[in-house]
C-alpha cells in the first residue's frame, strides 16, 4: 500500500511538471503582445509562472539591457527585479509597479529587497534610466533600461504580484506555489525558459 501511494504521489508530481513544461513550450503569448512604447523588442519570454511575460533588447559588449516586464494583477502591484546574490527574494533588485486605487494611476519605484522585516521603496545597486509602468488591458506593464555587468550573459531573476495594503502600500503576496516559485537563471543570450526553479525557503513578507 505504501509503495501504491508513493508510486501515485511521484506520478502526480511527475505530471505536474511535464504539463508546465509542455504549456511553456506550446505557448508563447509574449509574441503576440501589443505593448506601449516604441521601443521593438528583439527577444521575449513567457516566464512559467503567474502568466508573466519578460521582453529586452541585450548589449553583452556593453551592459545596456532595455526590458519590458508585464504581468495581470487588477488593483494591485506586480514586480520584476534581478538578484546578484542568488535564486530567492532577499538581495532582489526589484522595479515594482504600484496602483494607486485612489487616484487610478500605476506608478514605479525601485526596491532594494535587503530585509524581510522592512520591504520599502529605495535605491538600487544597478543604475537604471526610463523607468515607467503603464496598465493596458488588464495588463501592467514595467519598462526601464538598465546597466548590467559588460559581458554578463545570466542573470537570476525573481518577479512577484500581490495586492495592496490601502492606496499606496503594497501587501504581501500569497503563498501559492507559483508565487514562490517566481524565480529563473536566464540566459539574456539564448533563453530557454523551462519550468520555474524550486524557491529555497518561504518569503514571509511582501515581494
Amino acid at each position: 500500500m505504501a509503495s501504491y501511494l508513493n508510486f501515485a504521489l511521484l506520478f502526480a508530481v511527475f505530471s505536474v511538471g511535464c504539463s508546465a513544461r509542455s504549456l511553456m513550450m506550446t505557448e508563447k503569448f509574449c509574441k503576440t503582445q501589443s505593448l506601449q512604447t516604441n521601443l521593438t523588442f528583439n527577444t521575449c519570454v513567457d516566464l512559467p509562472t503567474l502568466g508573466a511575460t519578460l521582453h529586452w533588447n541585450y548589449d553583452s559588449m556593453t551592459g545596456d539591457l532595455d526590458l519590458a516586464f508585464t504581468a495581470s494583477n487588477p488593483g494591485g502591484w506586480i514586480a520584476w527585479g534581478i538578484n546578484p546574490t542568488g535564486l530567492r527574494m532577499l538581495g532582489t533588485q526589484a522595479m515594482v509597479a504600484v496602483f494607486d486605487s485612489s487616484s487610478m494611476v500605476v506608478t514605479p519605484y525601485t526596491y532594494n529587497i535587503s530585509s524581510y522585516s522592512s520591504v520599502i521603496p529605495g535605491p538600487i545597486s544597478f543604475p537604471y534610466s526610463n523607468l515607467t509602468a503603464v496598465v493596458d488591458d488588464f495588463r501592467t506593464a514595467i519598462f526601464a533600461h538598465m546597466m548590467l555587468t559588460p559581458e554578463t550573459t545570466t542573470v537570476n531573476t525573481v518577479w512577484q504580484v500581490g495586492p495592496m495594503n490601502g492606496t499606496r502600500t503594497i501587501a504581501m503576496h500569497s503563498m501559492d506555489y507559483d508565487n514562490l516559485n517566481s524565480v529563473l537563471k536566464l540566459d539574456l543570450i539564448q533563453p530557454d525558459v523551462g519550468s520555474p526553479a524550486p524557491a529555497p525557503s518561504p518569503s514571509p513578507m511582501a515581494m
